[in-house]
């Protein structure tokens, strides 16, 4: 749900964890903001090739993506919390 609605707003960026794309991107809707998809590759909820696709496809109309797999099922670790607390941090920074 954060790629779909997220890559719709005027937002500073967008974290996907263990998402998928709902529509397919076109870049009309350029500047995007930058996007950080993580994904476990156990995830036997949503597929691990779902995430590679949804990179896959956003980066093609110009999405700026940082992407991480991890070697977990559909749940959430303490290195994604830091990856994405890094993440909000440099953006953050950016904009000052």
């Amino acid at each position: 749900m954060s790629l779909d609605v997220g890559l719709q707003l005027p937002v500073a960026g967008v974290v996907s964890m263990s998402g998928y794309l709902h529509f397919e991107p076109t870049p009309e809707r350029n500047p995007f903001p930058p996007t950080l998809i993580c994904h476990g590759k156990l995830d036997p909820v949503v597929p691990i090739h779902t995430a590679q696709e949804a990179k896959r496809k956003l980066e093609a109309v110009g999405v700026r993506v940082e992407y991480q797999e991890y070697e977990i099922a559909h749940e959430i670790i303490l290195a994604e919390v830091h990856l994405v607390r890094d993440f909000v941090v440099k953006i953050v920074e950016s904009e000052s």
